[in-house]
C-alpha cells in the first residue's frame, strides 16, 4: 500500500470525483482509477461506487479514511523529522475573520514565523460562509472563525471557545439613563453595524425580528475597528464581541448595554476538513493558535 495511492484516495473523497481528482494531482484520470482499483484489491472491500458517471463513496470508504489519514499524517511527519523547524517549507492557507485578524493575529503570525520561518503563509480575510466555501473546495487548510456550534459533518473543530457577543455605545448615551435596558428600548438608536453577512450581526437582527423590530443602522461595514471609532465619538450603539471591545470597555471609552432580555452567545473555532491531511506545516500552525488562544 503506497504513500501516494492512499493520497489519491483522500483526494478522491475530498472532489466527488476521479476526473477533478487526477486534475488537482497531476495524473490522467485512467491512473487514478487503476490506483483506487489497487487499493480496493488490496482492502477487499469497494471504496467507492460508480454508478454512471457518478461516484460515491461507500460505508467502507467511510470507515478507511480516517486510516488514510493518520497513516498519510504519519508518513508526512517522518520525512520531517529529522528536519528542525526553521528547515521546513512549504504554504500554509488560513481563513479568518476580520474581527479575529484584528485581536489575535499579530501575535499568531509572528511567533508561527519565528518557529517556521521557511514556509509561507497566505491569510484570507472573509465572512464565514465564504471561509466555509473555501474549506470545503480544500481553498484553505484550517479557518479560525466565530460562528455557531458546527454540525457540519464535513468539517473537523479542533477547539472551540464559548464568546460573548455583546451590545456596545458611546459611554454618555442615554440609553444608559434607563434602570433597565431591553431590546425594545434599542429601537430608535443609531446602529454603527459589521455587515449583514456577519454571523454575529445575524444573531442581533433575529433577536430583534423575535421582537417585531428591526436594527435598521444608518453605517454598515466590515472593520471592527471604524465601527469602534464612530461609537466611541458618537452617541451610537453596535454590536461586536466581547473580545474585540473588552479592552475599550476597560478603559472606559465604550459601555455595554446591559440588556435584560437578551445574551448572546457564538463560538471561537478552529477548523479543518474532516478529510485534510494534518501536515507538519499546518500542526504547526495549529499549536501557535493554542499557543496564543
Amino acid at each position: 500500500m503506497e504513500t501516494r495511492t492512499l493520497m489519491t484516495f483522500l483526494k478522491v473523497v475530498e472532489m466527488q470525483s476521479f476526473s477533478k481528482a487526477a486534475e488537482a494531482l497531476g495524473y490522467t484520470q485512467s491512473a487514478v482509477t487503476i490506483q483506487i482499483q489497487q487499493l480496493e484489491k488490496e482492502l477487499s472491500v469497494p471504496l467507492f461506487d460508480r454508478i454512471g458517471k457518478t461516484v460515491a463513496i461507500t460505508h467502507y470508504g467511510q470507515e478507511f479514511v480516517p486510516y488514510a489519514k493518520d497513516a498519510v499524517a504519519a508518513l508526512n511527519r517522518a520525512s520531517c523529522f529529522t528536519l528542525a523547524k526553521e528547515y521546513i517549507s512549504g504554504t500554509i492557507r488560513i481563513g479568518t475573520i476580520e474581527s479575529l485578524m484584528q485581536t489575535y493575529f499579530a501575535e499568531i503570525l509572528e511567533y508561527y514565523h519565528m518557529n517556521f520561518p521557511r514556509v509561507k503563509t497566505q491569510l484570507y480575510v472573509e465572512p464565514v460562509s465564504s471561509l466555509d466555501g473555501k474549506l470545503l473546495k480544500n481553498e484553505v487548510d484550517l479557518i479560525y472563525t466565530l460562528d455557531y456550534q458546527q454540525g457540519d459533518s464535513n468539517k473537523q473543530v479542533l477547539w472551540e471557545r464559548e464568546e460573548e457577543i455583546y451590545v456596545v455605545a458611546n459611554p454618555m448615551h442615554p440609553i444608559f439613563k434607563k434602570s433597565e435596558i431591553s431590546l425594545k428600548d434599542l429601537t430608535g438608536c443609531e446602529f454603527a453595524m459589521m455587515l449583514k453577512t456577519n454571523k454575529y450581526r445575524q444573531m442581533f437582527d433575529l433577536e430583534m425580528s423575535n421582537i417585531g423590530y428591526a436594527s435598521e443602522p444608518f453605517l454598515e461595514l466590515d472593520h471592527t475597528g471604524l465601527v469602534i471609532r464612530m461609537v466611541q465619538r458618537n452617541p451610537y450603539v453596535s454590536v461586536l464581541p466581547k473580545y474585540v471591545v473588552e479592552k475599550y470597555i476597560e478603559e472606559g471609552s465604550l459601555k455595554q448595554v446591559p440588556l435584560v432580555d437578551c445574551k448572546m452567545m457564538q463560538y471561537r473555532q478552529l477548523v479543518h476538513h474532516k478529510s485534510k491531511v494534518i501536515t507538519p506545516p499546518i500542526q504547526g500552525f495549529i499549536d501557535a493558535c493554542k499557543e496564543k488562544w
